[in-house]
């Protein structure tokens, strides 16, 4: 109600849409941690990147998308070791992003299957598509809207914000897919070095990582999937090797709903322990 939302010190704000009234009640010392952006001069924070980089006087802080908070975290322990060039993604997204509606659409989908009926969507590849695609059996290459130049929205901040968390940037090119999955993240990931680099130094770093798990057996076919990261906060990582000695190669996995939660609340104690 107003008289709490007036109270507090930090507010998570989960609406996918801005609500002027809600907004008005918000005291102007309250620090607000927005899932979606609404405002220009929302600070995108990753907190195992640069929650430092939190200002007392900025009240308005963005979690980025899943894909971002995952590049960027794989990015921040590879730019540790070696400079990174380039970077070349691709990220498979399940239907957990879209919410409740978007999973359930997905089982519709799988129930008129099994039943031999004809399946339909509303929700794929977006709610407000101009025409709606059957997500099971084909991956839908686009998660968020479609640029007039081709790229999607989620694309095109994955390569324009990374100035956020870094001061000298890779060049991203990403490609964001969506899967028919209930949940999770997967991502391909492609690093191009700036300097020869050996495999065991990149792993080493990603090892000594709390935010990383590496899960990386060749000889018994051991690598990260989905079902191993459900209600999980950290990243999975595997399948890493290397092209060659300036070319890093990896596959990447997180829960998609819990790396953004748990990157919400990371960003509320830094503000309570060092700035409130």
């Amino acid at each position: 109600d107003q008289s709490r939302i007036e109270a507090c010190d930090v507010i998570f704000d989960c609406m996918e849409t801005y609500d002027e009234k809600i907004a008005g009640w918000i005291h102007p010392k309250t620090y607000v941690i927005h899932m979606h952006s609404y405002h220009k001069e929302d600070q995108i924070i990753v907190p195992n990147v640069n929650v430092s980089d939190v200002r007392k006087e900025s009240h308005h802080i963005f979690i980025p998308y899943a894909s971002f908070l995952l590049l960027s975290s794989v990015l921040a322990v590879a730019k540790k070791q070696t400079s990174v060039d380039t970077c070349i993604v691709t990220s498979l997204q399940s239907a957990a992003e879209i919410g409740y509606e978007g999973r359930e659409d997905l089982i519709s989908q799988m129930q008129a299957f099994v039943h031999d009926d004809e399946m339909e969507s509303k929700m794929f590849p977006l709610p407000d598509a101009y025409q709606h695609l059957p997500l099971l059996f084909q991956p839908l290459p686009q998660t968020t809207a479609l640029r007039e130049d081709g790229f999607t929205l989620e694309e095109t901040f994955l390569f324009e914000k990374m100035t956020a968390c870094f001061l000298s940037p890779p060049k991203v090119s990403a490609t964001c897919v969506r899967v028919a999955s209930l949940h999770g993240l997967s991502m391909s990931i492609t690093l191009s070095l700036q300097h020869e680099t050996k495999l065991d130094r990149l792993v080493d770093g990603l090892t000594s990582d709390p935010s990383f798990i590496c899960m990386d057996d060749v000889t018994h076919n051991m690598y990260p999937i989905c079902a191993d990261v459900l209600h999980d906060y950290r990243i999975y990582i595997g399948r890493m090797r290397m092209r060659d000695a300036h070319t890093f190669q990896g596959w990447a996995v997180c829960d998609d709903l819990a790396i953004r939660s748990t990157a919400a609340i990371k960003a509320a104690r830094y503000l309570l322990h060092n700035i409130l």
